[in-house]
């Protein structure tokens, strides 16, 4: 009787790729939403989705912070010895674990939303990584007496930008963030 015995070579399965932070260059947090259909979100959505200065419910917003210090150089006339500017930006998401009665369709769309609005949210952190890296060297030219007026202006800059990039991308709609639509009707995408 002969047997015979196989030996699997065992490898290890393949890992799965770490997926990529799906907002890069800032602080992430999650709202969870609930509901089997557009409109269980919208509700969900205008009780847990985050507020912005105005107060005006957002599908998910980006917030930053913008601090600089300076050194001075010890000489005659006060020179501007260095600059450092950070900047911390938070941006908050949407999260719906679909139920099992939802509709497949909607959960699509859901999905292709939320990367279209991630996408969004990722040209606010960059405008304001922008401004960062371009403040140090504003902060320092403009000298001891001027340091601290040209931080004050690069806040307002980038509070001004933040705006315009709103309006050049209609809060995200011309990128295809356009998910809060009842009848036909497309209610905002940054405000549902």
């Amino acid at each position: 009787m002969t047997v015979l015995l196989l030996l699997a070579c065992a490898h290890p399965p393949t890992p799965a790729p770490v997926a990529a932070p799906p907002v890069e260059g800032a602080w992430l947090t999650w709202f969870d939403l609930e509901g089997t259909d557009r409109i269980d979100l919208l509700e969900s959505c205008l009780e847990r989705c985050p507020r912005d200065e105005a107060g005006v419910t957002v599908a998910s917003l980006t917030t930053w912070r913008l601090d600089w210090s300076w050194t001075p150089r010890p000489t005659d006339t006060c020179e501007v010895a260095g600059a450092n500017v950070d900047v911390a930006v938070t941006v908050e998401l949407p999260r719906w674990a679909p139920p099992s009665e939802a509709d497949p369709a909607l959960v699509v769309e859901w999905g292709q939303w939320l990367t279209a609005l991630e996408r969004h949210e990722q040209g606010h952190v960059e405008v304001a990584h922008v401004f960062a890296h371009d403040a140090e060297a504003v902060i320092a030219d403009a000298g001891c007496a001027g340091a601290d007026a040209a931080g004050t202006r690069l806040l307002a800059g980038l509070r001004q930008a933040q705006v315009d990039y709103d309006a050049e991308t209609a809060s995200g709609h011309t990128q295809g963030a356009s998910f809060w639509r009842i009848g036909g009707r497309s209610v905002g995408s940054a405000t549902p």
